[in-house]
């Protein structure tokens, strides 16, 4: 019997709850604070005081298990969030 919502994502997703900072690509302002919510080697998904804009290139430095990560990736949704923050899903270009 066929699934009526078969799992589509390239890589698995595991729950996070791990600090990382963002910067805007291009953006002279100061890398921000934000949460991971999910993490998988294809992207993340975040929580962030303010919106950051779909398409926009991000620079990450995630921490995580005791070492940092750096990624290059691109805003690919935005969610506004009753908690007057945003859930922001990154696709990753580039890790480091």
């Amino acid at each position: 019997m066929p699934r009526s919502n078969p799992e589509r994502r390239r890589f698995p997703r595991a729950p996070s709850d791990d600090a990382l900072l963002l910067k805007k690509v291009g953006d002279d302002g100061p890398e921000v604070p934000a949460r991971t919510l999910e993490i998988s080697a294809g992207g993340c998904k975040l929580v962030h005081d303010t919106p950051v804009g779909v398409g926009c290139r991000v620079e990450l430095v995630i921490s995580a298990g005791g070492r940092s990560i750096r990624a290059l990736g691109r805003v690919i949704y935005e969610l506004p969030l009753r908690s007057a923050r945003f859930q922001v899903g990154v696709a990753f270009l580039r890790v480091a």
